[in-house]
């Protein structure tokens, strides 16, 4: 998968972060693209979990407001101790996105074609913006509730 963003976590040991990690998370077995990661109980696990043999993924536990968010998928390499985390779209976002670009790609050819603009054109810019902000929403909430677990 395409990870977008790389955060740096510096200012605690990667065993320290490596505790807190597991300490708010809900391990799971299978793929965290295809699980879901809404509830509305008030939990003391923050995130959903899933652990290999190089790293941790996490994904954070959302209410069923926040299910419009895209969900996404936060990447700790065990190579790195825990200080890096890689984030990407999971599954289904990845493909909201491609249909979305692939949208504007039409709409871009179709204007050439016919020598105007196309309102699909405004409407497919219009859901990639939403989609981008929505996206940036989620990753903010991610980094608040990643220095919550952290500070705890």
């Amino acid at each position: 998968m395409l990870y977008f963003k790389i955060l740096s976590i510096n200012k605690k040991s990667s065993k320290e972060i490596e505790i807190k990690l597991r300490q708010f998370a809900s391990k799971r077995n299978f793929s965290l693209d295809f699980s879901s990661s809404t509830t509305d109980r008030n939990e003391l696990k923050k995130f959903l979990g899933l652990e290999d043999d190089k790293s941790l993924k996490l994904t954070r536990l959302r209410s069923s407001f926040e299910i419009f968010l895209p969900k996404i998928i936060l990447k700790f390499d065990k190579s790195t101790g825990y200080t890096v985390c890689k984030i990407r779209l999971c599954f289904l976002s990845s493909f909201m996105f491609l249909i979305i670009s692939i949208s504007i790609l039409f709409g871009i050819y179709n204007s050439i074609k016919t020598n105007q603009l196309e309102n699909d054109l405004y409407d497919s810019i219009l859901f990639l913006a939403l989609f981008i902000i929505l996206t940036q929403i989620e990753i903010y909430l991610s980094k608040v509730k990643i220095k919550k677990t952290l500070n705890s």
